[in-house]
């Protein structure tokens, strides 16, 4: 599971994808207690990335894909602004023949 972490003004920031250099599953992060969220992918030279959600009872495995968001999948770098995050997010790499991924999920709680 990915690491999770509250700043000390309970924003979260996560790497989603830490240096993906091939295709994979991606991880789940929780981020049901987010008010809004953003998640930023970097590195892609030729790829493709999905981002996908899911509010299943428990946590997906990993390997369960969600619901794909409306703005992925990305062949290029960008960021993706949602205003209503899902229970649970993953980033993922579905095609992959260059690059080197990373992508970043920011988001504020909503008890802030």
């Amino acid at each position: 599971m990915a690491i999770t972490y509250y700043d000390e003004k309970n924003r979260l920031n996560v790497y989603a994808l830490q240096a993906a250099t091939g295709t994979g599953d991606g991880e789940w992060v929780e981020t049901g207690a987010l008010r809004t969220a953003s998640i930023h992918v970097e590195g892609i030279t030729t790829a493709t990335v999905t981002i996908t959600g899911s509010n299943e009872l428990t946590m997906p495995l990993n390997t369960a894909h969600g619901v794909e968001f409306s703005a992925s999948p990305l062949t290029a770098d960008g960021l993706i602004e949602l205003q209503v995050p899902t229970k649970y997010m993953k980033v993922r790499v579905t095609a992959y023949t260059s690059g080197t991924i990373n992508a970043y999920i920011y988001g504020v709680r909503t008890d802030v």
